[in-house]
């Protein structure tokens, strides 16, 4: 059975936005990763303290990737995308936010949603698997971690 090229068209473009969303992802995890502790320390007064907002950051992505799971089976991938998209960047407005004027809280409650953002975009590569054949499913999987790959290049 010969797949139509509209079929094929789509799936390359589902892939090539889920390599865009996750490259964009896994930058602002990153930076947010390599602030956070010192932005823990600052906003705590305590060295002590320094790694509280990367471990809001990895339970926040713990803790909602099982629900993230439960949303993409109830309303599907894309909106389940998109709306951990829209809450990644609400959480690094939060935590910019949080910087600026000097709230722990705003700056935590901004970490924790950008890890729930990181966990729901590492769920994209099996979106990209759906999009394609079962033999091309490995390339397309793999084109989508590639994207957060790229990121910290």
């Amino acid at each position: 059975m010969e797949i139509p090229a509209e079929w094929k068209i789509a799936a390359r473009r589902i892939t090539t936005v889920l390599f865009g969303a996750m490259a964009l992802g896994s930058a602002a995890f990153i930076a947010m990763a390599t602030v956070a502790t010192i932005a823990g320390a600052e906003l705590t007064g305590s060295k002590a303290w320094a790694g509280l907002p990367t471990t809001i950051l990895l339970l926040g992505s713990a803790v909602s990737a099982p629900l993230w799971g439960k949303a993409m089976d109830l309303i599907g991938r894309r909106w389940s995308l998109s709306i951990a998209l829209v809450a990644g960047a609400a959480g690094a407005i939060a935590s910019i936010l949080g910087l600026e004027n000097h709230s722990l809280a705003l700056f935590l409650s901004g970490a924790a949603l950008l890890g729930g953002a990181q966990s729901a975009s590492q769920l994209s590569r099996f979106a990209a698997a759906e999009a394609h054949l079962p033999e091309a499913r490995g390339r397309a999987i793999s084109t989508v971690v590639l994207g957060g790959t790229r990121s910290a290049n």
